[in-house]
């Protein structure tokens, strides 16, 4: 077994522990930061997953990657209730207003399913790598890089002359995020450049993308009233000042 093969191999097992740990933290504690460790600490494991040949999978590591990519999948929607928590309070809302206070049962009531999926999962323990054959690894790694990096060039474009290109915006944080993560499996100095690039792209998009989905429950929200009126008046004023500071700092490429 050769460096990158050993490299493969410790990292991979290293993300699986990672995913574990945190797993049980949320468990413990099941808070935002919680969420939030659990959901990097999977996306990243999907991410060195994604690169390793299937010649080099075992049925357990399947089970494992999927039911830790379920999971995620399902915490989506407890991240987005907090982001709107988050953003209703910087609009001088409080714990006692009667929206927060429907946002928060929503979140409980989907926790509790998923504290239940949790506990069966963090049963899972990590699996080793069959051989691992470098040169699979190697083009599986570079050709991912060039597809995300082929995708952030086609939504940029569209994204930076339309601020209502809600899709192509979410489409876009997505393959920045992919490809940051992708490009930190194998540690290379030369790529540092581009990952800080794709860190403060991912932040400016993420900014947006909070206040997309903040917008998306206030107009869906059932009790309509000035208040709720105004709050998106103010989302879409904090998203547009957003949005452009994004189109003055943002690079038309990342190289």
């Amino acid at each position: 077994m050769n460096d990158i093969d050993d490299i493969i191999q410790t990292i991979f097992h290293e993300k699986q522990n990672i995913s574990k740990t945190c797993l049980g933290s949320f468990l413990t504690n099941p808070r935002e930061k919680q969420i939030h460790d659990l959901r990097v600490s999977v996306r990243r494991l999907e991410s060195i997953y994604s690169i390793i040949p299937n010649s080099s999978k075992r049925k357990k590591i399947d089970i494992f990657v999927s039911s830790y990519q379920s999971l995620f999948k399902k915490n989506n929607l407890i991240r987005d209730l907090d982001v709107i928590i988050i953003q209703l309070l910087k609009n001088n809302l409080s714990g006692d207003d009667e929206i927060i206070k429907y946002i928060i049962d929503q979140k409980n009531e989907k926790l509790k399913d998923i504290l239940n999926d949790a506990k069966k999962i963090i049963k899972l323990n990590p699996v080793e790598l069959k051989k691992i054959k470098t040169n699979k690894i190697l083009k599986k790694y570079f050709k991912m890089i060039d597809a995300y990096q082929s995708k952030i060039q086609m939504y940029l474009p569209i994204v930076v002359s339309d601020e209502s290109r809600v899709k192509e915006l979410h489409s876009l944080r997505k393959n920045a995020k992919k490809l940051r993560y992708i490009l930190e499996i194998i540690p290379d100095k030369s790529y540092s450049d581009k990952i800080e690039k794709l860190k403060l792209l991912q932040k400016s998009l993420g900014a947006i993308h909070d206040c997309d989905i903040t917008i998306n429950f206030l107009e869906q929200y059932s009790k309509k009233d000035p208040v709720i009126d105004n709050l998106i008046l103010q989302e879409n004023k904090i998203r547009s000042q957003i949005y452009n500071d994004f189109i003055i700092s943002s690079d038309s490429k990342i190289e």
